[in-house]
């Protein structure tokens, strides 16, 4: 047998191993025999029902559609100031909030994103004026930052500008954040936080076990 006839002879073998290869489905691409078995379970009534009624429960989960109001974020905290030039220059100045308009009253809109506002700012009126000076019945609002070294610089920036900053970063138990408070102008309570858990689409959250309370070091 000559040379050629010997790399022609290999050749033929290997189309034949290949051809009887591919009716056993032995070089057949993983992804493309899930695909076919896919296709085929599609078809498949029983599949079929047993998947939708997998996704209808995921979407109940995680939409509550039973009640009429569906809150998609919360939108936007109007403030009232004793001394709103005081309080618009601390938003816009120090935390770098954006001017998007000022009403005729003096009401300013605030944004730090596409909203055109996120913080509002209004004159108090003068009857709440004179019940004495300190701060609103607010709890707190919070900001979210992009990380827990975004929250360490921000902390130090604050202080260098004089803030109030209430303490040490800290972690918290439920949500599972870095979170530390700051006071605005007027005594109420800010805070920043990074690295919050999601709810999933099983609508659980973290279990209580597995909450941990720490400080940070800067």
């Amino acid at each position: 047998m000559s040379r050629l006839e010997g790399v022609c002879a290999k050749a033929a073998a290997a189309r034949q191993a290949s051809a009887a290869a591919r009716q056993d489905g032995r070089f057949m691409m993983p992804i493309l025999r899930c695909t076919f078995t896919a296709l085929s379970n599609r078809f498949n009534p029983a599949f079929f029902h047993a998947e939708r009624a997998i996704l209808t429960r995921r979407r109940k989960r995680m939409t509550d559609t039973a009640h009429p109001i569906r809150v998609r974020k919360i939108g936007h905290v109007g403030l009232y100031c004793r001394d709103l030039a005081k309080m618009a220059d601390f938003y816009t100045r120090v935390l770098g909030f954006k001017v998007s308009d000022v009403n005729e009253k003096g009401m300013t809109f605030l944004r730090f994103g596409g909203d055109h506002h996120s913080f509002v700012l209004a004159k108090m009126p003068e009857d709440d004026q004179k019940k004495g000076a300190g701060a609103t019945l607010l709890q707190q609002i919070a900001m979210e930052v992009a990380s827990l070294d975004a929250l360490k610089r921000n902390r130090k920036y604050l202080l260098s500008q004089g803030v109030n900053v209430r303490g040490k970063i800290k972690h918290e138990g439920p949500g599972n954040d870095y979170t530390f408070d700051f006071d605005d102008p007027e005594g109420n309570r800010l805070q920043l936080f990074s690295d919050m858990d999601r709810i999933g689409w099983d609508g659980k959250s973290r279990p209580k076990g597995e909450w941990k309370r720490f400080e940070v070091d800067d």
